[in-house]
């Protein structure tokens, strides 16, 4: 009941567990907005600049947070290599800059988009993730 993001969430979870996704690159679906929406679509710049603001403020990282222990809860169920991803991941959000970009290259933890994992890359750097 805590998770963020539901959808994210199932795509970490589904991946993780070793099922199969599928990137489609058509929307076949309208995505909901309303005025309540904890994250919005990200299009334009107006909402590319809340996200750089809540990437600064440390949001992110505090949902990052939430769904990482929501993986830990149910670390059981993912396989082996989903698990190493997820100590890497724990470990590296610990660690000093040079010993933290190591570990999240390590991971293999990354974004859909180019803009998404220089996103990404900046929280890594600032320690924001």
């Amino acid at each position: 009941k805590n998770i963020v993001s539901h959808d994210w969430w199932v795509y970490i979870l589904v991946s993780g567990v070793g099922g199969d996704i599928f990137y489609d690159t058509v929307p076949s679906i309208q995505y909901r907005q309303h005025r309540n929406n904890q994250i919005g679509a990200n299009i334009g710049y107006l909402a590319r600049i809340k996200r750089l603001r809540a990437l600064m403020r440390g949001t992110f990282s505090k949902w990052n947070s939430i769904h990482i222990e929501a993986l830990r809860n149910n670390k059981a169920i993912l396989n082996k290599d989903s698990q190493e991803v997820l100590d890497n991941l724990i470990l590296a959000r610990q660690q000093n800059l040079f010993k933290r970009l190591y570990l999240f290259k390590k991971s293999r933890v990354y974004r859909q988009t180019i803009e998404g994992n220089i996103a990404l890359w900046i929280a890594i750097i600032l320690k924001k993730i």
